[in-house]
């Protein structure tokens, strides 16, 4: 059975759609592990109706980060691929059968992408968010020009984005699953350095082809805003520590 985590920060429709999008598939093969971050209007029989059994519904009474709400239900995940998923993706290609047969022992994989808001489709691999290359970046958008993509073999401080991860569950509780320091952003740099470090592989998946929206809070709100600085500030710090190398 394949993991699937998806944390709602008062998204409840859409994580229901995210569900829809799996349980087309297949509606015995995965199973959710669904977590209420902050006090919303919710329905379980609506999950249960799409999945059966084959969910566990975690509610919080305090809201945690990104890294702890999906750490914290990695605990819950039985053994083999973990997925982390966010409300906000709709899956277009999922050969479930190729996956079956794939050994991934000790790997994070990338699906494949189709961006509905920046018009591309392929893999996200991203350079290291250095400041000053944040700020290149945040310029060259005010002017309109596009994010080239990043072969991820060509750089070995290259990541993906935590909006739809696939990896081991062993390989990721060996490392510790996500750094909860990194309470909002950044995070998923972190865990893709570290599987790095620590000898494991980060792949392709070409059966998985997913599209996703974004919300790009950061950019329309202060708080999300200096949150994100903050969380760019320390794994800058951290690179410098040296530990990525």
């Amino acid at each position: 059975m394949i993991n699937v985590s998806i944390v709602s920060h008062r998204q409840f429709p859409q994580v229901l759609e995210a569900i829809k999008s799996f349980s087309k598939i297949s509606k015995n093969d995965f199973f959710f592990v669904i977590t209420i971050n902050v006090k919303e209007i919710f329905s379980e029989k609506g999950i249960y109706s799409l999945v059966g059994n084959n969910y566990k519904l975690i509610i919080n009474k305090n809201p945690k980060g990104f890294g702890e709400n999906h750490n914290f239900a990695s605990r819950e995940a039985k053994d083999g691929l973990f997925i982390i998923c966010n409300p906000d993706i709709v899956i277009k290609d999922f050969n479930l059968k190729s996956i079956e047969n794939i050994n991934y022992s000790g790997t994070l994989y990338a699906p494949k992408l189709i961006d509905t808001q920046k018009s591309y489709h392929g893999y996200d691999f991203r350079v290291f968010p250095s400041l000053s290359r944040v700020f290149i970046r945040q310029l060259m958008s005010l002017i309109g020009a596009k994010r080239v993509l990043v072969d991820e073999s060509s750089n070995h401080l290259s990541w993906f984005p935590g909006y739809f991860m696939i990896i081991d569950l062993q390989a990721f509780k060996s490392i510790g699953g996500f750094d909860e320091s990194f309470f909002m952003y950044c995070e998923d740099v972190d865990l893709c350095l570290r599987i790095k470090k620590n000898k494991f592989k980060i792949k392709k998946m070409s059966e998985i082809v997913i599209s996703h929206e974004g919300q790009y809070a950061s950019n329309k709100d202060l708080n999300f805003f200096f949150t994100h600085m903050k969380s760019l500030l320390r794994l800058n710090i951290y690179r410098l520590l040296g530990r990525y190398l």
